[in-house]
């Protein structure tokens, strides 16, 4: 029996459809592999494991990329075109307004933040802010699956 070596045309085909299978295979390990990553509005993001448990709200950094701003765990979040609110439960209830900053540069973003706030003073500064958000609009589990 005489092996003979595959001809080059046909080995250069073999070569590219598992070149390009490969990449196929690599892209999907890497993009999404969190599979929790939401955009909000403007620069403002969530992101947390695939189930969105333990979110943090983050902001998309025009120079730098992604920036935390208000770490997990994030249970509750609603926004408008003007302010993005927040329930964290860590230990106690705290509760965070933030206001929309569209420049994108976290450092003019993290200015806007009010919080960390207990149920009474956010109920309060919400008013006085203007702050027109009455529902949560997503609901998250903390690493209790709460």
């Amino acid at each position: 029996m005489v092996l003979r070596k595959p001809s080059s045309l046909i080995y250069q085909k073999l070569k590219i459809v598992i070149l390009i299978g490969s990449c196929c295979f690599l892209q999907s390990c890497f993009f999404g592999s969190d599979g929790g990553t939401k955009q909000l509005i403007s620069h403002y993001y969530v992101s947390g494991t695939h189930k969105f448990e333990n979110v943090h709200l983050g902001y998309e950094d025009k120079d730098w990329g992604g920036i935390g701003l208000i770490p997990a765990p994030i249970t509750a979040i609603s926004y408008d075109n003007q302010f993005i609110i927040i329930k964290r439960e860590p230990e106690n209830t705290e509760f965070y307004i933030i206001k929309i900053v569209a420049t994108g540069n976290h450092s003019d973003a993290e200015k806007g933040i009010v919080g960390p706030l207990t149920e009474k003073e956010f109920l309060i500064i919400k008013q006085e802010l203007g702050v027109n958000i009455q529902n949560w609009k997503e609901e998250f589990r903390n690493k209790n699956g709460y």
